[in-house]
């Protein structure tokens, strides 16, 4: 595939918005690791994954605004769709914190991060599908 001008733009700026989604999940894990299970610490996270969702949202309005090439378009609608589910993923977890009786709801936990994990590889897999299109 010729890479055209509208096509390097393209992926300049998806490369951009997934750069931010990797700093934003970074973000998540490094207040996972410092949780204290205690009615302040489960407060205080679940008040900071609030902020990071919200910027995963903004990421993801990033993405739909996208002047997509038409050889891409295929991928790009995968890769809405899968980082939507990511998205959503993520907000489950979220709610899985119950910071009135200071616990965590395990099994919707650990649902939403099966199908956080299942959106993640599906958006590498469609990242890769577009690089090997584009020949890079």
């Amino acid at each position: 595939m010729k890479i055209t001008p509208e096509i390097r733009t393209y992926a300049m700026n998806i490369a951009a918005v997934g750069n931010r989604m990797q700093q934003t999940g970074n973000r998540f894990g490094e207040i996972s690791d410092d949780i204290t299970r205690d009615t302040i610490g489960i407060r205080e996270a679940k008040g900071e994954y609030l902020i990071l969702l919200q910027e995963f949202k903004q990421q993801e309005k990033t993405l739909l605004k996208q002047n997509v090439p038409s050889a891409l378009k295929t991928e790009h609608d995968r890769l809405v769709n899968s980082f939507g589910k990511y998205v959503e993923a993520t907000n489950l977890m979220i709610s899985s914190l119950n910071v009135e009786i200071v616990t965590v709801n395990e099994s919707l936990y650990e649902e939403a991060k099966s199908l956080q994990g299942t959106a993640a590889k599906e958006i590498v897999q469609t990242t890769q599908q577009m690089a090997i299109k584009l020949g890079i």
